[in-house]
């Protein structure tokens, strides 16, 4: 008689099977900001402490991460983002080099 909990010895695919992943939109309401408006919310959500040498500079990389989402297929900023290959590259986004 199973009582349907998971032991050590239950198989990753068998728990997949049991609890599936949800699914991950790549559109909702954030993702259609203004660069404008995301710049907004960040300088609200920046940390206080920081200095002013820090914050431009955050700001700076902000800014230029935006620009360069623009330039990627898509019809807002999650989309840019997956098809870009960043996402799927990992930590590596940023290297600038081929990620395929």
């Amino acid at each position: 008689m199973s009582t349907g909990t998971i032991n050590a010895s239950t198989s990753a695919a068998a728990i997949g099977d049991r609890y599936p992943a949800r699914p991950v939109p790549d559109d909702w309401p954030a993702t259609r900001q203004l660069t404008e408006q995301v710049l907004k919310l960040w300088a609200a959500a920046s940390p206080r402490t920081e200095t002013p040498r820090s914050h431009n500079f955050r700001r700076r990389g902000l800014t230029l991460l935006l620009e360069w989402l623009q330039e990627q297929p898509g019809d807002n900023w999650q989309q840019r983002w997956l098809a870009s290959g960043a996402d799927a590259a990992g930590e590596r986004w940023a290297d600038g080099r081929d990620t395929a």
